[in-house]
């Protein structure tokens, strides 16, 4: 052979490098030792490419280089007459009967031989570490395989692993999350072939059930199949016909699909000390898609991560550009700042929500929002772990107030130009939700002491003027506020005692006492770290769930609600120059003179803990059950009402000042 025969082989090699690994993985059950003898096999087919019979073609001579190389690898520990059996078994491909009557070796002996050929490699392993080899049963326990591949094995589960791509189900309650690979699940009932989804499989004596929350999984029983698809669940049983079904109403785990898993991943892979500390949904692009912002708090040297959204919910990842020196005395001009996100809102209204951002506890930074593209701007000093933006002074600018450090006062920034303070005696560290909960116009303040001292929260009731008389102080903080009983003022929603309370508010700021959740599993924290944002991430006018995950390295869950939904309204405000986003804006939703919905615009956030999410006109989701149309009524800060009338559901009504 030439040398340009060489050098095509050469160049063709890599062509076969997947189902060449695919193949030793699947000898061997394991993927770093797979990896090595694929190379082997590249550098043998090199070696002897004089050999290469151009007719035979390349994949079958490569097959024949991986099979004597797999069995080498299988016989280095035999002895003499093993080693025999396994040559004829594998190498000449004989039957065992034939080799039991050449060698003196039992049919049984033949298949032992064989079987203690296979390289003594674990499959997986248990959550608690066990290694878990081709053949072994398990009971009870999670099954964690080398590329992430989790098999969770309810309470009296019983499964037995045939080898890394096939594990029979006796019984029980299965729950797998899988990687991108091939992975079969059978029961006696039927098979489930799935490649890189998430989904459950209940086995119990007279069928198999089916439940797929991500990806698809095709189910077959002899030659009867059918794809169940995410959302979906099929039933195997005697007599009964394989087809697919809508599960019920609710929400599915599309983390992978979204592209957020990856973009996960990604992250970690390149910033290992990555602290995940929270996450932020905000239209950086003004396309109508909200994007995905991850928390650090790791410091300038390991950035947030960012995820660009398509409008469908499917999230890209956004390069941080590392190499422009990122803190707060960078004036470096990035794609997207953070560390965390305090805060965003359109500062200098051009129309693009800008970044309140922090690069460590002790560093907070604005930048203005200019695209895919971050600049530094120096309006103030912008720092504090809670921060919020409201007309406090009901003089028609938008102002800023956010707590300080080891400091009992609430700071007050008043607009325009953000140059005039004003201090308001409050808490430690305090953090302040705006509302007006007496109904009389201003903006008052719900307070709770924060950083690492005892929870404590009060009520500053705005007086005008920038007076403020408070409440009493007591034990809990205020975690939201909203009109829980639908009577048209805003309650307190609290953490008290590591349980859920409501503070019902008569209109008069006179509260009574409800615990909503009295023993909940897990307990609610009053800390700040993770939360959850509800907001609609693929355009389909129903309400999703991006929600921070736990454990060794936090993750990030993305639920798409599957359910088959009624009807909605979304509210677009846009406030007067001065208060363009239209903080304390007031929405009610009625329908036929009754109220459904009453909402204030508040504009706030905590650390990585945020109410909402942002885009560069306030927008407000609004569920309307069967109704056909509502009416929508807004109150903006300055006193002046709109309505809409007969609004029809499923559609976007704007609404100016």
């Amino acid at each position: 052979m030439g040398s340009q025969d060489s050098l095509l082989i050469q160049a063709s090699l890599e062509q076969n490098r997947r189902w060449l690994l695919a193949y030793f993985i699947s000898a061997t059950g394991d993927p770093e030792l797979a990896g090595d003898l694929v190379q082997e096999t590249f550098a043998a087919a090199l070696r002897s490419s004089d050999a290469f019979d151009p007719l035979r073609g390349l994949g079958g001579w490569l097959r024949g280089i991986a099979r004597n190389i797999l069995l080498r690898e299988c016989l280095e520990d035999l002895t003499p007459r093993a080693r025999r059996v396994v040559e004829l078994r594998y190498g000449r491909r004989m039957t065992s009967r034939w080799i039991a009557a050449r060698t003196g070796a039992t049919g049984a002996a033949v298949l032992l031989f064989a079987v203690l050929a296979r390289p003594k490699v674990p499959l997986c392993r248990t959550d608690d570490g066990i290694p878990v080899y081709a053949g072994q049963t398990v009971e009870g326990k999670t099954l964690v395989y080398p590329d992430g591949t989790t098999i969770a094995l309810g309470a009296g589960a019983v499964v037995r692993v045939e080898s890394a791509f096939k594990i029979h189900v006796h019984g029980g309650v299965v729950a797998a999350d899988v990687r991108p690979r091939t992975l079969v699940l059978a029961s006696v009932h039927c098979e489930a072939r799935v490649l890189g989804t998430a989904f459950k499989m209940v086995v119990g004596a007279e069928s198999t059930r089916l439940e797929v929350t991500e990806g698809k999984v095709r189910l077959s029983r002899g030659r009867e199949e059918v794809d169940v698809n995410a959302g979906f669940f099929a039933v195997a049983s005697p007599g009964r016909p394989l087809a697919a079904h809508p599960m019920a109403a609710g929400f599915v785990n599309v983390t992978r699909e979204s592209g957020v898993a990856d973009i996960v991943s990604r992250h970690y892979a390149s910033y290992p000390k990555w602290w995940l500390s929270g996450l932020m949904l905000a239209d950086v692009d003004c396309d109508g898609a909200l994007d995905l912002h991850l928390g650090s708090h790791s410091g300038p040297t390991v950035p947030a991560a960012m995820g660009r959204n398509d409008g469908k919910g499917r999230f890209t990842y956004v390069d941080p550009n590392p190499s422009v020196p990122r803190g707060v005395r960078e004036r470096g001009e990035i794609p997207y700042p953070g560390g965390e996100i305090r805060l965003m809102w359109d500062v200098n209204e051009d129309g693009r929500p800008d970044w309140l951002c922090s690069w460590h506890d002790g560093g907070g930074v604005l930048y203005v929002n200019e695209g895919w593209k971050a600049r530094r701007e120096d309006l103030f000093d912008p720092f504090s772990r809670a921060a919020a933006a409201g007309d406090l002074d009901r003089d028609g600018d938008i102002d800023y107030f956010y707590g300080i450090d080891r400091n009992d006062k609430l700071h007050v920034l008043l607009g325009p130009g953000f140059k005039t303070r004003h201090a308001v005696p409050a808490l430690m560290e305090s953090g302040a939700i705006p509302a007006d909960l007496d109904g009389d116009g201003d903006l008052d303040l719900c307070v709770s002491q924060r950083g690492y001292h005892p929870t404590r929260r009060l009520v500053l009731r705005n007086d005008g003027g920038l007076k403020f008389a408070a409440q009493d102080e007591v034990e809990g903080s205020i975690h939201d506020v909203g009109d829980v009983d639908q009577n048209g003022t805003l309650d307190l929603i609290c953490i008290e005692d590591r349980k859920v309370v409501i503070h019902l508010n008569d209109g008069r700021m006179k509260w009574t006492r409800r615990v909503a959740v009295e023993n909940p599993r897990p307990a609610p924290s009053s800390a700040n770290w993770g939360g959850a944002v509800v907001t609609d991430i693929d355009n389909d006018g129903r309400l999703d769930v991006v929600a921070c995950g736990t454990g060794k390295e936090k993750t990030v869950d993305v639920y798409k609600n599957a359910a088959a939904g009624g009807g909605w309204v979304r509210v677009r405000l846009v406030g007067k120059p001065g208060n363009r986003p239209a903080a304390g804006a007031k929405i009610r939703i009625s329908s036929q003179g009754r109220l459904l919905w009453f909402e204030q615009v508040a504009i706030w956030g905590r650390q990585s803990f945020h109410s909402y999410y942002t885009a560069a006109r306030t927008e407000r989701h609004f569920g309307l059950g069967p109704r056909a149309a509502v009416d929508v009524a807004v109150e903006f800060a300055s006193g002046k009402a709109v309505q809409k009338k007969s609004v029809p559901s499923g559609t976007v009504v704007l609404v100016e000042e």
